[in-house]
């Protein structure tokens, strides 16, 4: 009788007003293809479709139709699954969509209990001028507002880049309309930007109680652009509409996005969401956790407007009631365990109430937890519905090599490997085999089978007891129930049983300050540690960039001899009256550090940076007297806030040098002295001035001279 009640309740809310001459095409027992059923169709018409896989590209052509298999009748998923339209055979390369609404369709064009695989997605044309798109591999939906539920869309793909700028809504893209996706399950779908939902220019889309999982952006093409988004990627809003985006009731999990090395965002951003380029968009009550970027957050907004409440991000995201906290899935299909911090959390309006028990109409009906009050994700609020069947384990293993570290005979290693379920399933592994090493040195201390929920995370232990000198080169090879990944899967194990030396030292910019020119020597210290199994020879030296001559500087001592567990302390010394002109600049020196047996990185250098400061009266190291009075143009100029003025006198004199700002006011007295024949340098501190044009004048007996100069700040 539930089921009964259940299908009843499904065909009411799918089925559109038919008018009294309403027809049910049935596909394959009237027509051979799908596509034939819905060409003869008319407004009102249900193509009915039995289960079987259809190879087609189906297209609505604008038709106010349900196409639906039929789950809509029997309310039971495994029709869902069973129903299956595989675009993977196009009759035109360019066209490739599983389904495409490409006619004007509208809420009346319904498109409900299929599974969509194998699409590769259409050539398009963007209606706003941007060039031409591969685009949605599942639906493509364009200048339509459809209503697309109770769909398994998986396993399809916009990656494309030939002929088009880029390639993206590997399950869905819907572009310029009022789309509703609701009750769907989204996965394992790829594109360049938006692996799961595209909304390009659309106002009022309605996003609500699907699963959005395992989805991934990456640069498929070379040489095109990505744009992030593994879960929903929405851009831009249809001109003059004020309706917003809905994304409520979503479970967004395990999508991923990734970029090419130094693109600009949002490429490799938002593994959840892109909201960009004045999109406005409402989200409530939605679960985002475990999704994966390579630049930036899960969610990421870029000159567009977004409202989230009550939902749970992992890592954070500012709203109304938001949470992040570990999500508690069960064991299938991301519902949630009754404990978890999402049941109860969602939007506490009545509005958002989840469908009461038959039996006990105060607590929520299944797939629904707890009490009415809303529950976050794709099995809370009044659209709450059981999903079409996709639950599957999936193992996320390190891909580079798992390192023991340097472990001597003798001794024993411990390591973690971390070992995520992006699936919806519990990953069980079974069984973990060690190639070489199996029973002899190395051993997995985990007991077997281990179990990771859904979206968790878990290690699996392993020992390393060398009993000689040597490196360790394995590979760990892991059997599981994960339906995405081939077994085994493999892990390879590192390790050094050698004694090796291992320098440990602060490379952090050390900061001597200010000096003054006429200090004798400046030191300071820092220390090398040795934290290897092996000794080192160590070998010091100076980068010194700039700074001269080299007696300038010192660095003590030059090598040495490091042991295993032992420490050296390094003297840098600095000595200013023997630094070569210009005297007032900033320094950075660097200590250089080799290791001679070390491994990995074997060169380290600390930067020690320092500024000299001060006057000197008389700077004449050759001794030889100028022949002609003379005024120097300022070093460095432009400057900021320091800059040396010299000048020279052929015979002693009574000087003043000042400075005045571009009104003529007086703004510093840098030297009103007599000094003796000779060139002469000073150094002016513009500390506290704003920026802007000055001019300094020397004036010596009666000769007198201006120079201009530059504060830039």
């Amino acid at each position: 009788m539930r089921r009964s009640g259940l299908a009843l309740l499904l065909a009411a809310a799918l089925l559109p007003v038919l008018p009294a001459a309403a027809v049910i095409r049935h596909v394959p027992a009237q027509y051979a293809t799908i596509q034939a059923a819905v060409n003869a169709a008319d407004a009102g018409d249900t193509v009915l479709v039995a289960p079987g896989t259809y190879y087609e590209n189906v297209r609505f052509r604008g038709k106010q139709i349900l196409l639906a298999s039929r789950f809509i009748l029997s309310g039971v998923p495994a029709d869902i699954a069973a129903t299956i339209i595989n675009g993977s055979r196009p009759a035109h390369p360019d066209t490739a969509s599983c389904v495409l609404f490409i006619d004007r369709e509208d809420s009346r064009s319904v498109l409900a209990g299929f599974t969509l695989t194998g699409g590769k997605g259409t050539r398009w044309r963007d209606e706003h001028g941007a060039g031409d798109y591969w685009e949605g591999g599942g639906v493509l939906s364009a200048l339509a507002s459809p209503v697309i539920r109770h769909n398994l869309i998986i396993d399809n793909e916009a990656i494309n880049g030939d002929r088009a700028v880029s390639a993206g809504g590997g399950g869905l893209r819907c572009g310029d309309g009022a789309p509703r996706l609701t009750n769907n399950v989204i996965i394992g779908n790829r594109g360049m930007y938006g692996a799961g939902i595209v909304l390009n220019y659309c106002a009022g889309a309605v996003v609500q109680n699907n699963i959005i999982a395992e989805n991934r952006v990456y640069p498929a093409a070379a040489g095109k652009q990505t744009f992030g988004g593994g879960g929903i990627w929405i851009n831009d809003i249809l001109v003059g509409a004020n309706t917003a985006n809905l994304i409520e009731n979503n479970t967004i999990i395990g999508n991923a996005a990734a970029g090419a090395v130094n693109a600009a965002p949002p490429a490799g951003a938002g593994g959840a969401l892109v909201v960009w380029n004045n999109a406005v968009v409402i989200g409530r009550n939605n679960l985002m956790w475990a999704n994966t970027q390579t630049a930036g957050g899960a969610i990421h907004l870029a000159g567009s407007n977004l409202s989230l409440s009550y939902s749970n991000v992992q890592g954070g995201f500012a709203g109304t009631e938001n949470i992040s906290q570990p999500p508690l899935f069960a064991d299938s299909s991301f519902y949630l365990e009754p404990q978890s911090p999402g049941v109860d959390a969602g939007d506490p309006n009545v509005a958002y109430f989840d469908p009461a028990d038959a039996g006990v109409p105060a607590q929520a009906g299944w797939p629904a937890r707890g009490s009415r009050r809303n529950d976050m994700g794709a099995y809370g609020g009044p659209a709450s519905s059981v999903l079409a069947p996709f639950s599957r384990a999936s193992a996320v293993l390190p891909a580079e090599g798992q390192d023991f570290g340097n472990i001597l005979p003798g001794n024993l290693g411990t390591l973690a490997i971390p070992i995520l379920n992006l699936g919806s399933r519990t990953l069980v592994i079974e069984r973990a085999e060690i190639t070489v090493n199996a029973g002899n040195t190395l051993a997995v201390l985990t007991a077997l089978p281990q179990r990771i929920r859904p979206a968790a995370t878990d290690t699996l232990r392993l020992q390393w007891a060398p009993t000689q000198n040597g490196v360790l080169l394995d590979t760990l090879r892991l059997y599981s129930n994960d339906a995405v990944h081939a077994n085994p899967q493999r892990v390879v194990l590192l390790g050094n049983a050698n004694p090796t030396p291992r320098l440990i030292l602060n490379t952090a910019t050390f900061n001597l300050g200010d000096i003054d020119v006429n200090t004798q020597q400046v030191d300071t210290t820092f220390w090398i540690y040795n934290r290897g199994t092996g000794a080192d020879s160590v070998y010091l030296s100076l980068n010194y960039r700039g700074l001269r001559p080299n007696n300038a500087a010192a660095l003590s001592p030059q090598a040495v001899e490091l042991a295993a567990g032992d420490s050296l302390l390094v003297n840098f010394a600095i000595f200013p009256p023997l630094f070569s002109k210009p005297y007032l600049s900033t320094y950075s020196p660097r200590a250089v550090v080799r290791s001679r047996f070390g491994l990995g990185t074997t060169t380290f250098e600390k930067e020690i940076r320092f500024r000299l400061v001060g006057s000197l009266a008389v700077d004449d190291k050759d001794g030889a007297v100028p022949a002609y009075f003379a005024l120097r143009q300022n070093h460095p100029n432009p400057f900021n806030p320091q800059t040396r003025i010299a000048f020279d006198l052929p015979v002693a004199a009574m000087v003043s040098l000042k400075v005045y700002n571009a009104l003529g006011a007086e703004v510093a007295i840098l030297s009103e002295e007599k000094l003796p024949a000779g060139s002469h340098s000073v150094t002016f501190d513009a500390r506290g001035l704003a920026s802007g044009v000055y001019f300094y004048r020397l004036r010596a007996g009666d000769q007198v001279a201006t120079r201009r100069m530059s504060l830039v700040r």
